[in-house]
C-alpha cells in the first residue's frame, strides 16, 4: 500500500530501499475510501546532516511527507505534521532523544512569506539553508 503509492507517483529517488522507508512512515492519509493519499517519514539524524550546525550536536527527527496530488487539500499538510509532531514528542525514544523535528523545504511554496507565517505560528524557526539552497526549518520538543 505504502510502497504502491510512492511506486505510482514515481516519487522516490533511485536507489532507495523502499522496505526501510517503508518501516519509518509515521503518520497517513487515508481517503475515506479506504485509499492511501499520502504518508510521513522520519528518521533520526544531526543538522551537521544537513550542512548545519548545532553547538549540542542533538539528534533531531528528520520529516518527510509526500501527499498525492489529487489528494492535496487545504491545511492536510499542516495537520501531518502537527500530527507527526505530536506523537514523536510523546514516543518513548530509547537512548538520547531526539530534540525536535526538521524538515527541509523542497517545495519552494513552503518559503514564501504566507506559508512562513504559518510555520512560525506553529512554532517553527527557520534556521538556514541546506548545501543546495532549499530552506531548513525546526521544531524543538
Amino acid at each position: 500500500m505504502i510502497i504502491d503509492l510512492w511506486q505510482r507517483n514515481n516519487i522516490l529517488p533511485a536507489g532507495v530501499d523502499l522496505e526501510q522507508r517503508a518501516h519509518q512512515v509515521a503518520m497517513m492519509a487515508v481517503r475515506e475510501t479506504g485509499e492511501l493519499g499520502g504518508v510521513s517519514t522520519v528518521f533520526v539524524g544531526r543538522l551537521s546532516r544537513a550542512g548545519l550546525y548545532d553547538p549540542d550536536d542533538a539528534p533531531y527527527y528528520f520529516y518527510r511527507m509526500f501527499i498525492q496530488p489529487e489528494d492535496r487539500v487545504p491545511e492536510l499538510m499542516f495537520a501531518m505534521t502537527d500530527g507527526t509532531y505530536e506523537l514523536l514528542r510523546d514516543f518513548c525514544f530509547e537512548g538520547e532523544k531526539p530534540a525536535g523535528l526538521v524538515f527541509i523545504a523542497e517545495n519552494p511554496s513552503l518559503v514564501r512569506r504566507g506559508m512562513k507565517r504559518k510555520l512560525d505560528r506553529r512554532g517553527y524557526v527557520s534556521i538556514g539553508q541546506n548545501h543546495v539552497g532549499q530552506g531548513v526549518f525546526l521544531r524543538r520538543f
